[in-house]
């Protein structure tokens, strides 16, 4: 494996964590980071690439995924993100199982792109983005044997649209779950890749100048 594939796969990885940490957010204290929020669901419609650079232009926006992926993987005591650590695992086991539905799968695509606008920074915008992401999420994959249960707060969920919102950064992470198995990401490798992930993401995160 090349180190840019490598370096991917942490990208992805921190993408697929931050979605996970700002839907356990929502539900858990009612309040998330707009800013990391806003690059999760661009993410989502930035269709027919796999190119980071386009889908994650700025990876100080990933910054929440990155801190994460460092606690998480740092030295195995993942107690203190369980549940972060649980909606990442089944993020990943969602996109395996949509990877076989095809018909799904194209279905998914159809509704991106029928929804897609130029990613922009107005709030109004950026909420409606994440409200269609909500609508596709909940005609497809929540339709599903499988499914994925948020633990939290049912007042903080229900509030402000939070609960689409939620559904949204889960679209976000089986998008960002595509991109990390496709560039080499498998479950049984991350014991073994563990602390060269944890030394990748850092690099990222010193060259980016996180703030």
């Amino acid at each position: 494996m090349t180190t840019e594939a490598f370096r991917n796969q942490c990208i992805a990885m921190a993408a697929i964590i931050q979605a996970a940490h700002i839907a356990d957010e929502i539900a858990v204290t009612g309040q998330y980071s707009e800013k990391h929020m806003k690059a999760s669901a661009n993410s989502i419609f930035s269709l027919d690439t796999s190119n980071l650079t386009e889908i994650y232009p700025d990876l100080s926006e990933l910054k929440l995924g990155l801190q994460n992926l460092i606690s998480i993987f740092n030295d195995g005591n993942t107690y203190t993100k369980s549940r972060v650590v649980r909606y990442t695992f089944a993020i990943i086991q969602l996109q395996l199982i949509l990877e076989k539905d095809s018909i799904m799968l194209m279905q998914i695509h159809e509704k991106l792109r029928i929804d897609d606008e130029p990613a922009i920074d107005v709030a109004e915008n950026l909420f409606n983005r994440c409200f269609r992401a909500a609508e596709i999420y909940s005609t497809t994959l929540s339709k599903l044997r499988f499914k994925i249960y948020i633990s939290g707060d049912r007042d903080f969920i229900g509030k402000n649209n939070n609960e689409k919102i939620i559904r949204a950064m889960l679209l976000a992470g089986v998008r960002a779950a595509f991109l990390w198995h496709q560039f080499g990401g498998r479950r049984w490798k991350l014991f073994f890749q563990r602390r060269k992930m944890v030394e990748v993401a850092r690099n990222l995160s010193k060259n980016q100048a996180l703030v």
